[in-house]
């Protein structure tokens, strides 16, 4: 081949590969059999030109620190808060049932115990029941149902501990009765007034 042969193959191959590229980047409209708009970026006829689009505007994303959770806040307040901090907010911890002296009348030998505490337990405490010193397992629900008990005076309690299991608050001490009624007692009950 001679040197002008080679150069023209050269350059029919270059023009080739950018008129490709240079395509690939074109943006074509037409309207199909149906009336539909079409863009393609494919040249649909020989003839087509391509449409000339405006500049995309380009926006930096803007990144954000994700929102603190309640429970980062309140990790970050319990890790702000000495023991005794702590006790003061939770002072108000006490037992609502049972009532001191409650009696429990045909439960089943079964009571319900329930604090209060007055604030929203912080992320990582939880409370230990007591009944006659016997501990539940450590929950964050506001009421524990007890085992079946034997009839007689029982005294509940309970702690409040924070997420590295300090004691922060411990209620007084209630005193219970479970009663059941036996069949002897219900016949000695008298009907009809008489």
């Amino acid at each position: 081949m001679s040197f002008c042969i080679k150069r023209s193959l050269i350059i029919m191959l270059v023009t080739g590969a950018l008129a490709a590229s240079a395509s690939a980047d074109n943006i074509y409209r037409t309207v199909d059999e149906n009336g539909n708009t079409v863009y393609t970026d494919r040249q649909p006829t020989p003839d087509a030109k391509p449409i000339r689009l405006r500049e995309l505007s380009v926006v930096e994303a803007v990144t954000y620190a994700p929102p603190a959770s309640a429970s980062t806040a309140q990790n970050a307040l319990q890790d702000g808060m000495t023991v005794d901090q702590m006790r003061r907010r939770y002072r108000g911890f006490r037992l609502v049932s049972p009532a001191p002296d409650q009696d429990y009348w045909g439960t089943g030998n079964i009571a319900t115990l329930a604090w209060d505490a007055g604030e929203p337990l912080m992320d990582g405490m939880q409370v230990i029941f007591y009944v006659d010193d016997v501990p539940s397992a450590p929950t964050r629900a506001a009421t524990y149902t007890t085992e079946r008990l034997d009839r007689g005076l029982h005294q509940a309690r309970a702690e409040l501990l924070d997420r590295d299991n300090r004691v922060i608050a411990t209620t007084d001490a209630v005193p219970f009765n479970i009663h059941q009624q036996s069949v002897r007692q219900q016949r000695a009950v008298p009907l009809g007034g008489g």
